[in-house]
């Protein structure tokens, strides 16, 4: 199974724009344009492909054909037969509204709003993938998320979907980066009673992005107590 959504809807109302970048409505003449210029040009897209699952010890896990060395994906992926490996991305188009944009302060705000596209998108495939295979709460496991599994998989990652930039415009750089850089990449499993976050096993402390605490449980039984 593989779907490609290459125009995802959205929405991007004056509320939605400036509660995303936390600017009051004194801004909104600054923006408009922004956003008017967005919701004419930008295609938010995604793929997503179903991966075969063949776990082989604690830290080795056979995905889609591709040999993923990792304590994480092993110990989620343990007990399932398949997932589903995915990109998401704001699309160039959005991407290039914000590379065309001169002011640095605009263009963070088109940065952000590109990232709130990629939201969107991820969010609507999520639920689509939901729908359509009769899945519950979705857990997903991404490349260069902690140590265990490096940036560097990204290049299996995307070998397990095929021709990404073909499919809807992404490519990796050198250093495994995405492009456009407000893009998302990773591999989505049923969670079921077990939902799984990156930020539960992250030893950051301090961390502005965090979205759930920190599990010693669950991180002492991916990589042992007294880690």
């Amino acid at each position: 199974m593989k779907k490609i959504y290459n125009d995802i809807p959205f929405t991007l109302t004056d509320t939605q724009v400036l509660a995303h970048l936390k600017l009051s409505e004194d801004f909104l003449e600054d923006i408009r344009d922004m956003i008017d210029n967005t919701k004419k040009t930008a295609k938010p897209k995604g793929v997503i492909v179903e991966v075969e699952i063949e776990r082989v010890d604690e830290k080795t896990t056979i995905v889609g054909g591709k040999k993923i060395v990792s304590k994480v994906v092993a110990a989620n992926l343990e007990g399932r037969e398949k997932a589903y490996a995915y990109v998401a991305t704001c699309g160039r188009e959005a991407d290039k509204l914000m590379q065309e944009t001169v002011d640095p302060v605009e263009k963070l705000w088109q940065a952000e709003i590109n990232q709130y596209l990629l939201m969107q998108a991820r969010l609507y495939m999520m639920r689509k993938l939901q729908e359509e295979e009769n899945l519950s709460v979705l857990s997903s496991l991404n490349p260069g998320s902690n140590p265990d599994w490096p940036i560097t998989e990204q290049v299996n990652l995307f070998s397990m979907i095929g021709d990404v930039k073909e499919d809807i415009g992404v490519t990796l750089t050198e250093s495994f980066l995405m492009m456009p850089i407000k893009s998302s990449s990773g591999i989505w499993f049923e969670a079921k009673d077990d939902h799984y976050t990156n930020c539960s096993i992250c030893l950051r402390k301090n961390c502005q992005g965090r979205r759930a605490p920190f599990d010693q449980q669950r991180y002492d039984k991916i990589f042992g107590a007294g880690m």
